[in-house]
């Protein structure tokens, strides 16, 4: 019963199982792994576009409160400011 042929292809099958059970396992993981990604990459999303509104609502008094426009250049004041008026 216990013969060398029986023995290898027990140990085949299991290998054989094992490698099935390891790749799916590995599967799984990767396709949760990618739902949770999409899952952050939309909040992300959501939260960017709720920025840039913000960004845009506040940035008219933040340049009226400091006296300064941001044209790209942040070092750049008004002249009245730059004057002390």
């Amino acid at each position: 019963m216990l013969t060398p042929q029986f023995i290898a292809g027990t140990v085949f099958v299991a290998f054989v199982g094992a490698c099935v059970t390891g790749l799916t396992w590995i599967s799984s993981t990767l396709i949760d792994v990618d739902k949770n990604v999409a899952v952050v990459d939309l909040k992300v999303d959501v939260n960017s576009q709720k920025i840039d509104e913000l960004h845009v609502m506040l940035r008219p008094m933040w340049e009226e409160f400091t006296g300064r426009t941001y044209d790209d250049n942040l070092a750049s004041y008004h002249e009245a400011a730059a004057k002390g008026e």
